[in-house]
């Protein structure tokens, strides 16, 4: 359950945390062209490569999980069945209720490239143990890039052929959101089932929990899956990083809420957290707002889900440009090397200035040795970026040949707290000298 606390080379791990980003004052812009309506993309993917790792020190058994596992999918993109391929996929995921009965739950993540653009979406997948998906699931659409950029929405999944994956984007017409009115849905969340897995090195340990259990609400109760993965240093007052992702099953659909966060050992835990909502399934599809969880007991929590209207008008869209700075402090390396967990922090400052305008944290998961290439390396990323007028988080992807060479990236924006209550939109890393990059943050709400 969610705590209410919140040696590869150096080469790698510097590259890992060129890619953990920012944001300052706000600037706004023309008009942009953006997704007018709702529409509908088909892709198949045809898996070519898959490892799955496991963070026990003793080893993988694909037959037995344990929470915190990861497994690592790539490969082509077609837009017809069987058609010539268009473009690339990644997923990673990570074991969250562990095997049972030949079944585990997975936060799943995967990114989809195309001609026009990138997709991303996420959910807590019910899947075969240690295996691909095998029957048909939605997924929330996080956002994209290019012609996909704010893109919301759902997309359903299903198996073809022996190896491949039939992917539905359903997304929602791009229309802005009113900050100030929202329907909001309480219930009690209870926990029933709380598992842990823990891997560490003389420096760091890597932690993920899970718990599932029961949403208590008038008329009907609903069910929900957590999980919490802290990367953290085990000095006393050391940085830790808390990434926290949590499944609301209700009765007329699904909601996907994360937080990601920065904490030190020792500090006061607070029993009070906003999560971002991240998009949702049936009535909730392409769902925009926040969560309210206040602990009541180390296994109950008073929740509030605030769900934003939409204006039915194009968002509004601004602009952030600025200079940062970062620190890694923490890499975990599993599998001899083939999985590697890198954290760091950072300070923003306003482009041209030393005043700083917010921090930011971010967490990694990278795998090496995927084709095409032996060395290649497939890395995905959550940053969160905790400015004066509120929160932003985004996720990243990034593949390579060489994790050393520096190039621009792309942080596809999941949600906001605050001031930035329901954001949409794209970061942009400029890389330079040394260990600073500007960034050009492009937000719509």
């Amino acid at each position: 359950m969610r705590s209410p606390s919140r040696p590869i080379s150096s080469l790698l791990g510097a590259a890992l945390l060129a890619s953990a980003l920012v944001a300052p004052a706000l600037v706004a812009l023309p008009a942009q062209a953006a997704e007018r309506s709702g529409r509908e993309v088909t892709t198949y993917l045809t898996i070519e490569g898959r490892r799955v790792v496991s963070i026990d020190v003793e080893g993988s058994d694909t037959a037995v999980s344990t929470a915190g596992d990861a497994t690592f999918t790539n490969g082509s993109v077609a837009l017809t069945e069987g058609g010539q391929p268009v473009g690339a996929f990644a997923t990673k995921a990570s074991v969250v209720i562990p095997d049972n009965g030949g079944r585990e739950r997975r936060d799943t993540t995967v990114e989809v490239s195309m001609p026009t653009g990138a997709l991303f979406a996420q959910q807590i997948q019910d899947d075969p143990t240690g295996r691909p998906p095998d029957g048909a699931s939605e997924m929330v659409v996080l956002g994209g890039t290019g012609a996909f950029r704010n893109a919301r929405g759902v997309v359903s999944i299903s198996p073809f052929g022996t190896q491949g994956l039939k992917l539905i984007w359903k997304l929602a017409p791009n229309i802005g959101i009113d900050p100030e009115s929202a329907t909001t849905i309480a219930f009690e969340r209870i926990v029933d089932v709380d598992v842990s897995g823990q891997a560490s090195n003389e420096r760091n340990a890597l932690t993920q929990d899970g718990s599932q259990g029961t949403l208590r609400m008038p008329g009907r109760d609903g069910r929900f899956t957590c999980g919490d993965t802290r990367l953290a240093q085990s000095m006393p007052g050391g940085i830790g990083l808390d990434s926290w992702l949590c499944r609301y099953d209700l009765p007329l659909g699904s909601v996907l809420v994360a937080s990601f966060s920065q904490y030190r050992g020792g500090t006061q835990t607070p029993t009070t957290f906003t999560d971002m909502v991240l998009g949702g399934t049936g009535a909730y599809a392409g769902a925009r707002g926040e969560s309210v969880a206040d602990y009541t007991s180390a296994t109950a929590a008073d929740v509030t889900l605030r769900l934003l209207k939409a204006t039915g008008q194009p968002p509004v869209p601004v602009k952030f440009n600025q200079t940062r700075t970062y620190k890694t402090f923490g890499v975990l390396t599993f599998a001899d090397e083939s999985l590697i967990y890198a954290g760091a922090t950072a300070s923003q400052f306003a482009r041209g200035t030393k005043r700083s305008v917010g921090t930011s944290q971010s967490l990694y998961a990278t795998s090496l040795n995927l084709p095409p290439a032996a060395e290649y390396f497939r890395s995905f990323g959550v940053v969160s970026f905790d400015l004066k007028g509120g929160t932003i988080r985004a996720v990243a992807y990034d593949e390579g040949p060489d994790p050393s060479i520096e190039k621009t990236r792309t942080l596809v924006i999941t949600g906001g707290t605050g001031s930035y209550l329901g954001a949409t939109g794209t970061i942009g890393l400029i890389p330079g000298k040394g260990t600073s990059e500007r960034m050009v943050v492009r937000l719509a709400q």
